[in-house]
């Protein structure tokens, strides 16, 4: 009898955590990001940075730690600081997509306009001059 019912609870178990929805991982939401990142570059393209930053924060908040579009990201959301008047906020975010990706001449650019804009000429000419090389 003892065998039945512990049988039944293992079987009950075992049915709950089958219904329970599988989250899903970061890989799933390629597309989704990817459209996110469309979306970015449209407002970035229109001039409206501020609500750039807005949905890069959320995305980030969301998606940051995927290995493939989380520096993506950041980048976005640095060039958008960038063009928002926060280059000092935007540095670190631009440093990582340049880390992530050195051999991309669009990183080392973003890079450069936000040294620009915080008046590290010398540092910005380097990565112009990387910016060349890629």
């Amino acid at each position: 009898m003892r065998f039945r019912i512990v049988l039944l609870l293992i079987l009950a178990t075992a049915t709950v955590a089958g219904a329970q929805p599988r989250p899903r991982r970061l890989a799933d939401h390629g597309a989704e990001i990817r459209r996110g990142l469309a979306e970015a570059d449209s407002l970035l393209a229109a001039g409206n940075s501020a609500l750039a930053s807005e949905r890069l924060r959320g995305w980030l908040e969301l998606f940051g730690s995927d290995p493939l579009y989380g520096w993506q990201l950041q980048e976005r959301l640095g060039v958008a600081l960038v063009r928002g008047g926060e280059p000092a906020e935007a540095l670190p975010l631009l440093e990582n997509a340049v880390r992530c990706g050195p051999e991309r001449w669009q990183g080392h650019r973003n890079l450069a306009t936000a040294l620009m804009a915080l008046g590290r000429r010398g540092r910005a000419d380097r990565e112009r001059t990387r910016d060349a090389a890629a």
